[in-house]
């Protein structure tokens, strides 16, 4: 086992193809695949996933998206963001994903969660995890935030889990299109993944 994710030509991270095929994208023909992009707030998740599953659909029309914001909307913004309810939320998309999956859907999930216990119940319990982490500089992020106008408290926290396991880490400093990195979470989830599922 090697001890962080390997790194491309390009010096981005590689895909751990030390994980495979015990941890990671090992789905089971019954269930679908739960693919969980973290990162810190302005790192591009949301605009990330969208991008994947408007791919995933062209082989799998069984995908959707669990985006946080979204499901914060949809339960009423019932959860604060203080350290113990966004580890409720985070438990809650897991579930969630969980639920979809068992019904033979295939689920991209885009949300902070930094909680290594979370990450540790997902590869656990979520039928063909991918965890893949967006690693974009404070700088970067902060100036995401203030062209969106974000009134929120500063992004990242010493409080936050960054993964210390994750199957795919992306470096962004600015430089990537999210059709890029798309396309390099769809190259290492498709080898695992049934080409007729969903038809």
């Amino acid at each position: 086992m090697t001890g962080g994710p390997e790194r491309a030509s390009d010096g981005h991270a590689a895909a751990r193809t030390d994980r495979l095929p015990e941890a990671g994208v090992d789905a089971r023909e019954e269930e679908g695949a739960v693919v969980w992009i973290t990162g810190f707030r302005a790192s591009g998740k949301t605009t990330v996933a969208c991008e994947l599953v408007a791919r995933m659909r062209e082989r799998w029309p069984g995908t959707v998206l669990l985006d946080g914001d979204e499901l914060r909307a949809a339960f009423e913004h019932d959860l604060g963001y203080d350290r113990d309810d966004r580890r409720r939320a985070a438990r809650r998309y897991a579930r969630l994903a969980r639920l979809l999956a068992r019904q033979r859907l295939h689920v991209v999930v885009a949300t902070v969660s930094l909680f290594a216990d979370v990450h540790r119940w997902n590869r656990e319990h979520l039928p063909g995890y991918l965890e893949v982490y967006l690693r974009v500089p404070l700088a970067l992020r902060e100036a995401r935030d203030r062209r969106r106008g974000e009134t929120r408290p500063p992004v990242g926290g010493v409080a936050d889990d960054a993964p210390t396991t994750p199957d795919l880490v992306i470096d962004d400093h600015g430089d990537l299109d999210p059709h890029e990195i798309a396309q390099r979470i769809l190259t290492r989830l498709v080898p695992a993944l049934p080409l007729e599922r969903g038809r």
